[in-house]
């Protein structure tokens, strides 16, 4: 997996250790995850991994995660967006042009169930 920002190959080129495979980034950070553990870091990886990976900027986190959708401006799911998401994929995918006008379907005053 590539993760670290200062290396070419964004890979480390250090072999993990025996039964070691399977470590996860965060298992090399503190507890609480501000800094890194290093020596746990020069332990694991050679001289020029180490030193990208201690290089590597660790942020505070200062809220939790949310979730936002990227196709409405105020981050909110709809149908009607998602709708139009997949209105521009088919249509951009078929060399058949439709002449209808989907805004003015959208835009009609009637009932939702319609």
């Amino acid at each position: 997996m590539s993760w670290i920002r200062n290396l070419p190959s964004l890979k480390p080129s250090t072999s993990p250790p025996l039964h070691q495979e399977d470590r996860t980034v965060n298992s090399l950070l503190s507890a609480d995850l501000n800094s890194w553990e290093t020596t746990l870091v020069k332990s694991l990886f050679n001289d020029a991994d180490a030193a990208a990976i201690l290089s590597t900027p660790l942020f505070a986190c200062s809220s939790s995660d949310i979730r936002i959708w990227k196709a409405t401006i105020d981050g909110t799911y709809t149908v009607k967006s998602a709708y139009r998401i997949c209105s521009d994929l088919l249509l951009a995918a078929t060399p058949v042009r439709n002449n209808l006008s989907w805004n003015t379907i959208w835009n009609l005053r009637i009932p939702p169930r319609i």
